[in-house]
């Protein structure tokens, strides 16, 4: 696999965004990752200045770990926290919209921030000096193969010097589903590529009329699975610390070109369903296929009326055959952090890897775990009790495979890229390439006003 990532830790300085086992003991301080920045830096050097080494991790074991994470992934550090009486926590939970107020707070008193986060897509602002570098650097304090395990999966937050600000949760990334029965009984092939897609929409309308294609079960996300999959740079971090919006690259015109095909059929629906519209297309048969992320299978599908052994599974289709056109959109997906201010950073380290890592946590979660052993198992665990799939083992597979594919091109920034993009637009007869003029406009308007340089080309 082979695909272009771009990052600046200069940006992410600058960014205000939107967004292992107990065991392990010791030996989670013991590992180094071999393409880390120089660590003990002192350099002023925004996150850099932070890097530590095993020797140098702090470790008050009586200084309490304070936690600020969601509801659903509390129970885990609750766990932990009762098989560790060692140590002491204090586990709240923070809404996003408290998030960022009380960390700023804290800076000003000086006192009073948490150990570990998940603040989701909050991440890069707390690696920015306006939060006085809150993230602390995990290169060379977590073992490399711990990392390596993750895959990709940890790249949207490390910066191009290879800072590593986080451990990520889950992901969510999308895949084609399909209606089994129906491609049988029309002798239809799942599409390979976006070409087959556009054909299969096609065929649907010359042959099939009253079956519909539907892309996401949010109007909003059905361009960004096209653009992310495609590697369009709608918002990538430049070696500079610039912001690249860059509609006009090709890799961006052949996703809306696809999207306004796709849309010329009148078979594709990219409004929201209500659920009764859902459960009467799925019930029977007439919706077709949909590009939607994993946990979808779960959490909508059952709702829909599709019939038990009919949900096919396949991957989402590519752009081609050149390096880097294997990617895939996505749909979800949240990172834990730990703070530099950590007195007991030891004990926080063991706790940070054992929620992202650990069986008895991933294997409990409602999403796809990010970590690659975990992730195999919970697939093995969640994909054959759901009753809908055609082929569990190859759902399976195609999961997996999705999982390693997403696409690392786009950063998440404060700028909002699913509520500047005008769907409703689209939805009213405008195409994709008649809107993208003005959803650049929006992106580079909200960036310029966090003080953020926008590059085009």
């Amino acid at each position: 696999m082979s695909r272009s990532v771009y990052r600046s830790a200069s940006l992410i300085r600058r960014l205000v965004t939107g967004a292992v086992v107990a065991a392990f003991g010791v030996s989670v301080l013991s590992g180094c990752v071999g393409s880390s920045p120089s660590a003990g830096s002192t350099k002023d050097d925004g996150v850099g200045q932070y890097v530590l080494t095993p020797d140098t991790v702090p470790h008050d074991a009586s200084a309490p770990i304070t936690v600020w994470v969601d509801e659903a992934r509390a129970q885990g550090f609750k766990d932990f926290a009762k098989a560790h009486p060692e140590y002491k926590f204090d586990i709240q939970t923070i809404s996003g919209s408290d998030f960022l107020t009380k960390i700023q707070l804290a800076n000003r008193a000086g006192s009073g921030w948490p150990d570990i986060v998940f603040p989701n897509k909050y991440l890069a602002n707390l690696a920015t000096k306006q939060y006085d570098y809150f993230t602390q650097p995990l290169n060379g304090i977590i073992p490399k193969k711990v990392l390596d395990a993750f895959g990709t999966s940890n790249d949207a937050y490390k910066t191009s010097d290879g800072y590593l600000l986080g451990l990520r949760n889950d992901v969510a990334p999308s895949v084609f589903y399909y209606n089994t029965e129906e491609f049988t009984q029309f002798g239809y092939q799942v599409p390979k590529t976006m070409d087959d897609l556009v054909a299969l929409a096609e065929d649907v309308k010359a042959n099939h009329p009253g079956y519909i294609l539907q892309f996401n079960g949010n109007g909003w996300m059905t361009d960004l699975q096209f653009l992310q999959s495609s590697g369009c740079p709608y918002q990538q971090l430049t070696g500079n610390g610039d912001l690249r919006i860059a509609l006009s690259d090709s890799k961006c015109t052949r996703a809306v070109d696809v999207l306004d095909k796709l849309l010329a059929t009148g078979v594709v629906q990219i409004k929201d369903l209500t659920d009764a519209q859902s459960q009467t297309l799925a019930g029977d048969g007439k919706l077709l296929a949909t590009v939607n992320a994993v946990w979808r299978a779960d959490y909508t599908f059952p709702g829909m009326g599709w019939k038990a052994g009919t949900l096919g599974v396949a991957a989402m289709p590519t752009w081609g055959d050149a390096k880097g056109d294997d990617s895939v959109g996505y749909e979800g997906g949240g990172f834990f952090a730990l703070s530099r201010h950590a007195k007991n950073m030891k004990g926080a380290l063991e706790t940070l890897t054992y929620v992202a890592t650990s069986d008895d946590v991933q294997l409990a979660a409602p999403t796809m775990p990010a970590y690659g052993p975990a992730q195999t198992k919970w697939l093995d665990q969640k994909v054959p009790k759901n009753k809908l799939y055609a082929d569990p083992t190859e759902a399976e597979k195609v999961y997996a495979e999705a999982a390693a594919h997403m696409d690392t091109v786009n950063a998440l920034t404060q700028v909002d890229v699913t509520g500047t993009f005008p769907i409703e637009k689209v939805q009213q007869g405008s195409t994709f390439a008649d809107v993208m003029p003005n959803w650049a406009s929006k992106m580079t308007e909200q960036a310029r006003a966090a003080g953020i340089a926008v590059v085009t080309k």
